[in-house]
């Protein structure tokens, strides 16, 4: 070798150990000006030293850390105690996104892990691409709804408590306590929060349904205390929105079912069984059904009184609508062995 390549090798050789921290030292094999000077070692200062291919820099070693710079710069790690095409991580970046790929030994297989999107300095999404995600024991996952995520905050978490998986919201100081729900694409839903505690949404134009699998009972429970509260209420819409059809019927409540039994089956269409273990002095209604606030039909719970039944109804009696009990006639007045059923005149 000539006195010109080993004397320009050795002044680089000089240059990098003089720009790196005390106690570097480097063994360089057989180095030429075209191997090492033009493609690859650029500037080195005392502050960085920076690498170039083809006099484009790649990498920068700086005070606080290497800097890797491309139009998509990737880092290999290699965990070398790990086993066939399970030793190689790339994290790197392309057209605005921060990737971690699971790669093969032999590189031509890269399984996405994580991909973070960007705008400016913000970062809109984050993409998990794994199969399962975890969160580990006693941590959760927090989407916030304001910019404020520790004094006036908005946010939605998902997370095991008290043995329970729960995903709901939260608010802190002037934050609003949102409702909480679940979507379909076509506006179907389950909401819970807002104007009622729970609320179950249909496609526009369609309905919605509550079913269970063959042979399945759907039991919906309610447990009431409050003297004013029903333990089912059916209202047509938001806060009672009235119908308002141009044309055809509407019909607020309706129960439809198909039977085809055989042997001795025995089929009941609508069945309402009340047990009273005490009731008020205000009485005990089987059913009762109201026009306006105005009752025009009741069947009593309590036993009836000789000659009385237990149903009341509203009729005109030729001056005006008045709501009365029903009774019964003399023996035989509707016929030998009928009575027939009066109302007050």
């Amino acid at each position: 070798m000539s006195s010109r390549p080993r004397s320009l090798v050795g002044s680089v050789y000089a240059q990098v150990k003089s720009g790196l921290s005390a106690g570097f030292d480097a063994t360089f094999g057989v180095l030429t000006a075209a191997s090492l000077v033009a493609p690859l070692l650029g500037t080195v200062t005392a502050a960085d030293v920076v690498m170039q291919r083809n006099s484009v820099e790649i990498l920068r070693l700086r005070s606080d850390g290497p800097s890797i710079q491309g139009a998509s710069p990737v880092l290999e790690l290699r965990e070398s105690d790990q086993g066939a095409d399970g030793k190689t991580w790339w994290v790197n970046s392309a057209g605005g996104e921060f990737r971690i790929d699971a790669v093969n030994d032999a590189r031509t297989v890269a399984t996405r892990a994580l991909t973070i999107a960007r705008s400016g300095t913000s970062v809109p999404t984050m993409d998990l691409g794994a199969t399962a995600t975890r969160i580990a024991t006693g941590k959760k996952l927090e989407i916030y709804n304001t910019a404020d995520q520790t004094t006036n905050y908005e946010k939605a978490e998902l997370l095991f408590e008290t043995n329970y998986a729960k995903l709901k919201t939260s608010k802190g100081g002037t934050g609003t306590a949102r409702g909480l729900r679940i979507e379909h694409q076509d506006g179907s839903g389950i909401a819970v929060g807002g104007f009622a505690n729970l609320a179950i949404y249909g496609s526009a134009g369609g309905g919605c349904s509550l079913s269970t699998d063959d042979g399945v009972s759907l039991n919906i429970t309610s447990r009431i205390t409050s003297a004013s509260n029903p333990g089912f209420y059916l209202s047509n819409g938001t806060f009672g929105t009235p119908y308002n059809a141009s044309s055809g019927t509407q019909k607020h409540f309706m129960v439809q079912s198909n039977v085809n039994q055989t042997g001795t089956g025995l089929f009941v269409g609508v069945e309402a069984d009340f047990n009273p273990v005490a009731v008020g002095s205000g009485g005990f209604y089987l059913m009762r059904l109201l026009r306006n606030s105005a009752e025009r039909f009741r069947v009593d719970g309590a036993e009836p009184t000789s000659g009385n039944t237990n149903t009341l109804l509203a009729y005109h009696n030729g001056t005006s609508v008045t709501f009365q009990r029903v009774s019964l006639g003399a023996a035989d007045s509707g016929g030998s062995g009928f009575k027939v059923l009066r109302v007050p005149n």
